[in-house]
């Protein structure tokens, strides 16, 4: 058993390197909230940042552009930035 275990952290670790669907390929958007850069703040940017939950500074799937309010961890502070911009455009 702690086999599988170290086999499932070790796939888990390589996953977060892994390119992942919808990734930002900008370093920023004009539109707050509007994590994937199309222009609209909707439930796929919601669900992006949902993704990374709970990450903090250091850990492999922690990345800025989701932290939004900027304080170094991914939570319900920054998704509730997205929730009240929901249905905003460019």
């Amino acid at each position: 058993m702690p086999m599988r275990l170290a086999w499932a952290a070790a796939l888990l670790a390589l996953s977060a390197l892994l390119p992942l669907a919808g990734r930002p390929t900008h370093a920023a958007t004009p539109l707050v909230g509007d994590v994937n850069g199309d222009c609209a703040v909707n439930i796929l940017d919601l669900s992006m940042i949902a993704r990374r939950y709970l990450t903090a500074q250091g850990s492999l799937l922690y990345a800025p552009i989701y932290d939004l309010n900027g304080d170094g961890v991914i939570n319900i502070l920054d998704l509730q930035i997205v929730a009240a911009r929901m249905g905003t455009r460019c």
